[in-house]
């Protein structure tokens, strides 16, 4: 079975985290029905915690119907019969498409089970249990799984689904769905969205205000929402407000990865030498810009202001401390968990769309345009 390390900082108790991390296995099949466990004490040494931690986290299991124990044999994956809908009322899952674990670059899988885990409290804050699973829908191994836990679940919260497939195969099997930052257009669905043109106009105002001119777009993944409506965000507030910026100004479309900013970053100063600010699509677009920057020669705020959207921690650190717009991460999730709930309550409702705003974190990447008169 595949170890993953638990996370030693985490406010989260260890047995919750076991417990999760032995879900997310069953869950993707890498531990299959009638699969013998390791015995506790092996448990115990291969996550490096007690033993009476490892109970606690196979109680949880075997509560949820995922495993049992034969005395004198050990404790087994249970089959799809043993862990029907019928006997697993009180189970919420939660859907993260493999595709989007590109977006975040700088170490995404534990950004992605850090994410998981607040979704995991405030489950069970609710006194439910949750299944976590990563789908890649073309791939029929992925939804085989994930119609398997379709059936132990009462709702499902997909995050950044760039298709609907999921939220259609979870419809037909009477499963209600929220799409949690969906990056395609989910009508038929409750979603919980962020206002991401908001993001990308609030940029350009701020850079604006600032007193630059003179600002340069890195723009994110194109054909999904957070790339194209901080993109459009931004051009639309600029053209608003007579800025005159044409796609010269603009590099990337791609990807989210630092490589790319770095590549986009000298595209623009190629063609504009003279850019004094930046806004890039997320936070890891702007560290790659960033460190061309520097390599150019160019301080950090002194010869350019950076606005950077996400707010994810960075390996190393941004130096200086980086201007972005935060995720509000437990917000999103609280109202993305609290509209799944109404829909169990209430399946006839009408649907729901609830867009947040996202609040920029000023730091210390951004600093008012100094004249070149005025400079020493």
């Amino acid at each position: 079975m595949a170890i993953e390390k638990l996370d030693r900082q985490s406010s989260i108790a260890f047995h919750t985290q076991l417990s999760l991390e032995l879900e997310q296995q069953i869950m993707s099949a890498k531990l299959r029905p009638g699969d013998k466990l390791p015995s506790e004490r092996d448990l115990a040494v291969l996550y490096g915690v007690s033993r009476i931690t490892v109970q606690s986290a196979i109680e949880t299991l075997v509560r949820k119907g995922l495993i049992s124990r034969a005395v004198g044999r050990g404790t087994f994956v249970s089959s799809p019969a043993n862990s029907s809908r019928a006997s697993a009322k009180g189970n919420i899952g939660y859907v993260l498409n493999v595709h989007a674990q590109a977006r975040d670059a700088v170490d995404g899988r534990d950004w992605e089970r850090a994410f998981a885990r607040s979704v995991q409290v405030e489950v069970q804050r609710r006194s439910n249990h949750l299944f976590v699973s990563v789908i890649d829908d073309e791939r029929p191994d992925d939804m085989a799984s994930f119609k398997a836990m379709l059936q132990k679940i009462d709702g499902l919260v997909i995050r950044e689904a760039p298709s609907l497939v999921l939220a259609e195969c979870a419809n037909r099997a009477g499963v209600p769905v929220v799409m949690m930052l969906p990056t395609v257009d989910a009508a038929r669905f409750d979603t919980v969205r962020l206002d991401h043109r908001g993001v990308g106009a609030e940029a350009c105002r701020y850079l604006m205000e600032l007193g630059h001119r003179r600002i340069g777009h890195l723009r994110g993944q194109a054909g999904t929402a957070a790339g194209d409506d901080r993109r459009n965000g931004f051009f639309s507030f600029a053209a608003a407000h007579r800025l005159a910026l044409d796609p010269s100004w603009e590099a990337g479309g791609l990807d989210w990865f630092p490589e790319t900013g770095e590549a986009a970053f000298r595209l623009i100063v190629e063609r504009h030498p003279d850019v004094t600010a930046l806004f890039a699509c997320n936070d890891s677009l702007a560290h790659g810009a960033a460190r061309a920057a520097r390599s150019m020669g160019r301080r950090i705020p002194d010869d350019l202001s950076i606005v950077a959207c996400d707010s994810i921690p960075l390996a190393p650190p941004h130096d200086p401390p980086l201007t972005t717009f935060s995720l509000h991460e437990p917000y999103i999730i609280e109202t993305a968990v609290a509209c799944l709930f109404d829909r169990i309550r209430a399946p006839d409702r009408p649907r729901v769309e609830t867009t947040l705003t996202s609040a920029m974190v000023v730091r210390e990447s951004c600093r008012r345009m100094v004249p070149q008169a005025e400079r020493g």
